[in-house]
């Protein structure tokens, strides 16, 4: 019986800071956005980093050492810059998001097409095919303001999550 009592304790202690996040979120979505440019930015120094003492310690071969060698020196530059320049991470950042929800929507209306030609439905796959073209335009053209709204979106989701963790974790517990 005690440890139900702790994993109750436990799951609301995990709702409550699900909704703490959720709230940070929402109301610093910019600072969310900075943050996580940072991490883009610290991971791709540490792959640069990590790279050049692997390539520095296990390779012999000297064309591909100098090749890797460079690469690494080159990942090391592009994390450096991405850390102090942010915006250029938020910014590479959405385009890449942009670009992958315009190839999804042309993936979307092939499917469409070929469920045409089938004859079936594909009124909803079209439609799904609109929004990610207008999601990934919307990516491309702004991505400081996408990315804030998509941290929004999540914002709200972890919210709701925290709320649903502590209602179900007491209710669950007190049969």
């Amino acid at each position: 019986m005690d440890s139900l009592k702790k994993i109750k304790s436990l799951g609301v202690f995990g709702g409550i800071i699900l909704i703490l996040v959720g709230v940070v979120f929402l109301v610093f979505p910019q600072e969310v956005v900075e943050i996580l440019a940072l991490v883009v930015g610290v991971g791709i120094l540490i792959y640069g980093a990590f790279s050049a003492i692997v390539t520095a310690i296990k390779w012999n071969n000297t064309r591909n050492r100098v090749l890797r060698i460079i690469l690494a020196i080159f990942f090391i530059i592009l994390g450096v810059y991405l850390l102090i320049n942010s915006d250029v991470t938020i910014s590479a950042v959405g385009v890449v998001i942009g670009l992958l929800a315009v190839f999804s929507a042309f993936d979307r209306f092939l499917m469409a097409n070929e469920r045409r030609k089938e004859g079936l439905k594909f009124g909803p796959t079209c439609i799904f095919g609109l929004i990610h073209i207008l999601f990934g335009v919307g990516m491309i053209y702004s991505s400081l303001v996408m990315i804030s709204f998509i941290v929004m979106l999540a914002g709200i989701y972890v919210l709701i999550a925290g709320i649903m963790v502590i209602l179900s974790t007491c209710y669950f517990f007190d049969f």
